[in-house]
């Protein structure tokens, strides 16, 4: 009897460890192109923009013709740098002009400075994702929040102002409204805030 409970407390464990080892490999599987994506991005932006560390890597998706990585880190003489590389639809950087894109974060507006001008402009919300991108050729922070009460999730840019008044929304653009509210009163939200400058 203690024979047969021990074998099939074994067979249970192997069965676990495969199940384990078998999603494991899925998820590797799946995730590959999206990880060697974020590696050429990486190379790029350390040889083409002299990034020599990279601290944060985003992968920013607006249409066919904006999607972008985008990586935050700092170069040779320690100056943090916001680099957004283009790839196309297969997958591949875009080369090209304005393939790829650097900027000095003093230049700009950094995520923390970013999450205090939303937390004071929109103090009703929950910030979900702040996310670094590409909208109509400029360069954008995006902004997903959660708001309770509304019935449908809205979609909103909005460019911000240069370096010495920052905080003041320049312009507002309404791009969607369209998901009803599935969440028992709180909807997702979506709104881009321009970066560097008007």
């Amino acid at each position: 009897m203690k024979k047969k409970r021990r074998k099939w407390i074994w067979l249970g464990i192997t069965v676990v460890l495969l199940l384990l080892f078998g999603l494991s490999q899925f998820y590797a599987y799946i995730m590959k192109d999206q990880w060697n994506e974020r590696s050429e991005a990486k190379e790029l932006a350390q040889a083409r923009a002299g990034l020599t560390e990279v601290t944060k890597a985003q992968k920013s998706v607006w249409n066919e013709n904006e999607i972008y990585w985008v990586l935050t880190g700092k170069n040779e003489a320690g100056t943090e740098l916001m680099v957004w590389v283009r790839y196309t639809l297969e997958g591949k950087p875009a080369g090209g002009d304005n393939g790829l894109y650097a900027e000095e974060l003093s230049k700009g507006t950094s995520e923390e400075k970013m999450r205090g001008i939303i937390t004071a402009q929109l103090p009703d919300i929950t910030i979900e994702r702040l996310l670094p991108g590409v909208y109509n050729g400029e360069y954008a922070w995006q902004l997903f929040y959660k708001k309770t009460g509304a019935s449908i999730i809205t979609s909103t840019v909005s460019r911000m102002a240069a370096p010495s008044v920052r905080g003041t929304v320049c312009r507002t653009v309404k791009l969607s409204a369209q998901r009803q509210n599935k969440n028992g009163g709180t909807d997702y939200l979506f709104l881009r805030f321009f970066y560097p400058s008007c």
